[in-house]
């Protein structure tokens, strides 16, 4: 098995080469399902493994890694993993889509959620910034 370092997210497919002038109405391409197959797996786990905090502080961050741009792996660093609720997911649901980027909401079944800004970076989707709602 590959170790986080060594997994591979899939590659999108290149954005569309027809300018975006508010003329058209085709869906943002985060919409599609060719987009969706490559998001929502970054969109699951990250949001399984943000909670999955058994063993260590390095474990914790190797599992979240593949999921997270640079910034967000260099801020989840400082993170004591004692100090993320649990949580077991649930299920997510996207606040809002554009071509290269969206905001999904992950719930987790004891009721918390999480807001996940996914960009697509040119390498394959990725969790750019990540926000604790609070209800």
């Amino acid at each position: 098995m590959p170790s986080a370092s060594e997994t591979e997210l899939p590659t999108p497919s290149p954005a569309r080469a027809e300018p975006d002038d508010g003329s058209s109405d085709r869906p943002p391409y985060s919409e599609t399902g060719e987009a969706k197959q490559h998001w929502e797996p970054v969109v699951e786990g990250f949001g399984k493994a943000f909670t999955n905090t058994k063993g260590s502080e390095k474990a914790w961050l190797s599992r979240l890694e593949p999921y997270a741009t640079d910034d967000v792996r260099q801020s989840l660093a400082t993170v004591d993993p004692a100090n993320v609720p649990e949580g077991l997911y649930s299920e997510h649901e996207v606040l809002q889509h554009g071509d290269n980027e969206l905001a999904a909401r992950v719930t987790y079944r004891e009721g918390w959620s999480i807001v996940l800004y996914v960009i697509s970076d040119g390498k394959g989707w990725r969790v750019l910034r990540y926000d604790r709602l609070e209800e």
